[in-house]
């Protein structure tokens, strides 16, 4: 049986444009954890988030060895910010006892944009590529 979260992980959000280069201020950042919402955040004149804390299984539940589970949680990050496609995160680890900075580059609308945002929302699989 899984560990409850009784554990807890920090996470703040950087989000820029420009590949990076500039910060994004008043982007809404809603983060959720297994269907609910568990923080969100407005991002700053440098770009970043406050930092949230987020709940995880206990650090000493990954050392048990019945331990049954991930020895972190994962949550969805959403994006969102006028003139700017959405950008949603999906499967973002947050390790307890951990700081979390989770980058983002959000793509700005073409000039005088009037379709419909949500054809664009950009979408990354933070599951992929991290070696635990």
């Amino acid at each position: 049986m899984p560990q409850p979260n009784t554990g807890t992980g920090r996470l703040t959000v950087t989000v820029r444009s420009a590949n990076g280069a500039l910060p994004v201020e008043g982007a809404l950042v809603t983060i959720t954890l297994d269907g609910e919402i568990v923080g969100v955040s407005t991002s700053d004149e440098s770009g970043n988030t406050e930092i949230l804390s987020i709940p995880t299984p206990p650090k000493s539940a990954s050392l048990s060895p019945g331990f049954v589970g991930l020895p972190y949680s994962t949550v969805f990050i959403e994006v969102d910010k006028d003139g700017f496609y959405s950008g949603q995160y999906i499967q973002v680890p947050i390790f307890p006892d951990v700081l979390t900075v989770q980058p983002v580059n959000l793509l700005p609308l073409p000039e005088f944009f009037a379709g419909d945002t949500a054809e664009g929302t950009q979408f990354f699989d933070e599951s992929e590529g991290y070696d635990l």
